[in-house]
Order: structure tokens, then C-alpha cells, then sequence
């Protein structure tokens, strides 16, 4: 079977990181770049975290507008990372 491990918003947290063990996704929220996010993750806090990520996959939704601007320096950020990331966009069909 395939495990997908689904976050609300929240702020980075053990329980986020814990629910993502072993999955095969974890979707997950990047609301802004940087803090202030109020109880949100960032793209500050997922590049601290992805190479600690115990998830087979990471990919983020509920993406703020700072973040949909950069995307595309984003997507080559990530190019090689421990763990595959994919950023969420309207229409998205992923095949597990």
C-alpha cells in the first residue's frame, strides 16, 4: 500500500515531522517565505527541515504569494535533496 501523512496548518512541530515517518508523501503547508506566519510553516522552516525528513516525498500546499513568486528559485533549490519536494499548484494529479 501507499501511506500519505496530511498536515493542517500548523507551525513546524514533532508531531508533523512524527506523522511523516515513513510515509511515502507528506503533504504539508509552506504559507510564506519567512516568519511572521502566524501558525504557519514557511519555506525558511521546510529548507532548515528536508534533510532531516524522514517522509519518502514532501509536498507542500497552501502556498502565500511570496511563495508562488519565487517557485521557480524554489524548484531549483531543491534539485538533488535527500528527499524529493514538489510544490503544489492548481490541477496537480499525482500518480501513487
Amino acid at each position: 500500500g501507499v501511506s500519505i501523512a496530511f498536515s493542517g496548518d500548523t507551525l513546524p512541530c514533532p508531531g508533523l515531522f512524527a506523522a511523516g515517518d515513513g510515509a511515502d508523501m507528506l503533504v504539508a503547508e509552506c504559507t510564506r517565505l519567512a516568519h511572521p506566519a502566524g501558525h504557519h510553516c514557511t519555506w525558511e522552516d521546510w529548507r532548515r527541515q528536508i534533510p532531516a525528513l524522514r517522509a519518502k516525498s514532501l509536498l507542500l500546499t497552501h502556498l502565500g504569494g511570496d511563495v508562488r513568486a519565487k517557485l521557480r528559485e524554489l524548484e531549483a533549490e531543491v534539485i538533488g535533496a535527500a528527499v524529493p519536494v514538489r510544490f503544489a499548484e492548481d490541477g496537480l494529479v499525482i500518480e501513487l
